[in-house]
């Protein structure tokens, strides 16, 4: 079946500060990263301002043209890629997405990938839909759900059909302004469950930390903690909030456990709890969390 993804790359990263798209993120832009679990044949449109890709091949002002693009792995073979400029610059991801299906609808594609470019893995996810799709031919499409149960409705496996739905459902506007859950509840989508990673995307500092983290030394060490101990919950303590949310956060990336909300501040000290899975083999472990060396900036005290 013929595909095309349509990455959504526009915004104004407000809450990050500067534009993440282009922040670097396991050795490669973020929008690199993003669409680089997708497999090597898809074409792939992106909806926003063009944008210099790692590894060259591609300059900023060709816009409209399609483009040979070089990756470092994951990429093995060059992708074919082309930027779309948005029909609504200020429109809302919903009309970015009816911009980028108009797009692959112009094309002769049957199967139209919907992904997020601020999403680290979310290429990888793509996939994970394509092939689920594959496997249930009566489907229109599959929409990702995270593991919560929240639907993430820019995460999309839509057969052609589907997609021109959702362009019929935009009119007359285009989706301006509206809401993207909204919109793509008007399919009725049947759902596909994702692993944390496979559905976190990268909106604020504090959460490209915890994807940063989420590999390194202070997780693997919680991580032996819970697989050592198997407590009924942690605690993680510590003097900065920002910190202590991106370990937490971190730590559910890994897929051991999930926090609860954001940390509380207690007497000048930020706590976060975490919830483990059973089997249970002792009482809540207590973790305090400070500055530490490099690379993880990080250094763990167990109690």
């Amino acid at each position: 079946m013929s595909a095309v993804a349509v990455v959504l790359a526009g915004g104004l990263s407000r809450r990050y500060g500067s534009d993440k798209l282009t922040a670097d993120v396991d050795g490669q832009t973020l929008l690199d990263r993003a669409i680089g679990g997708l497999h090597d044949d898809r074409e792939v449109i992106i909806v926003g301002p063009a944008r210099a890709l790692t590894s060259g091949g591609h300059e900023p002002g060709t816009s409209t043209s399609s483009v040979r693009v070089g990756h470092e792995p994951p990429w093995s073979d060059p992708v074919r890629v082309r930027f779309v400029p948005d029909d609504h610059p200020d429109g809302g991801p919903a009309a970015a997405m009816i911009t980028g299906l108009r797009a692959a609808l112009d094309s002769t594609a049957e199967l139209i990938l919907v992904l997020p470019g601020d999403a680290p893995g979310a290429g990888i996810a793509a996939e994970k839909l394509a092939a689920e799709l594959a496997r249930r031919p009566e489907s229109p499409g599959l929409l990702a759900v995270d593991r919560s149960g929240r639907d993430q409705p820019l995460q999309l496996a839509l057969r052609r059909p589907a997609a021109e739905h959702l362009v019929r459902a935009s009119e007359p506007d285009g989706a301006q302004g509206r809401s993207a859950r909204r919109l793509v509840a008007t399919l009725d989508l049947p759902r596909l469950e994702l692993d944390r990673a496979a559905t976190w995307d990268i909106d604020t500092a504090r959460q490209h930390r915890a994807w940063v983290l989420r590999d390194g030394a202070a997780v693997r060490a919680v991580r032996q903690l819970l697989e050592e101990r198997a407590p009924t919950a942690v605690i993680l303590i510590g003097g900065d909030r920002d910190q202590v949310d991106a370990l937490a956060d971190a730590v559910e990336l890994a897929g051991d456990a999930r926090p609860t909300a954001d940390a509380a501040d207690v007497d000048g000290w930020f706590t976060r709890s975490l919830h483990v899975p059973p089997p249970h083999r002792s009482a809540t472990l207590r973790i305090g969390v400070g500055p530490g060396p490099v690379p993880d900036g990080v250094e763990l005290v167990v109690s």
